[in-house]
């Protein structure tokens, strides 16, 4: 079996952990359960608070390309990193940083409690961080 990069045939609904009961078949043939969450006890995160950490991550690359506009330039290079990214082996304890998340967007974060204080998201700048089990369900 490989231990690298994402089944051939896995569907995207897979590849964003769409539950812990997901089958899959490997290019060798064997099968396998894909997933479940990263943190198990935590909510998903959205799809829009995704896209909104890999656009912010963007702003502040810099390289030389030919393309119509940065941000398609930016768009280009993300996939290129991501095709690189999946021929690594595969780390299971990878992600899942934060004891907290948010409550609007689910994205995880460091709880920093503070008494009086709420601590707000800094993606989707609306929702409020909680303890990671304590936001269930978005």
């Amino acid at each position: 079996a490989s231990s690298r990069g994402s089944p051939r045939n896995a569907q995207p609904e897979e590849l964003q952990g769409g539950g812990s009961d997901t089958p899959s078949v490997s290019s060798d043939g064997s099968s396998r359960l894909l997933g479940g969450r990263i943190v198990p006890h935590a909510a998903r995160t959205k799809d829009v608070a995704m896209g909104i950490c890999i656009a912010q991550s963007m702003k502040f690359w810099n390289f030389n390309h030919n393309m119509c506009c940065n941000y398609h330039a930016c768009l280009f290079e993300v996939r290129k990193i991501c095709r690189s990214l999946e021929q690594r082996r595969c780390d299971s304890d990878f992600g899942g940083d934060g004891d907290g998340q948010c409550d609007t967007c689910g994205m995880l974060a460091d709880l920093k409690p503070r008494p009086g204080r709420i601590q707000r998201c800094t993606v989707c700048l609306d929702g409020t961080i909680h303890a990671t089990r304590d936001v269930v369900q978005l």
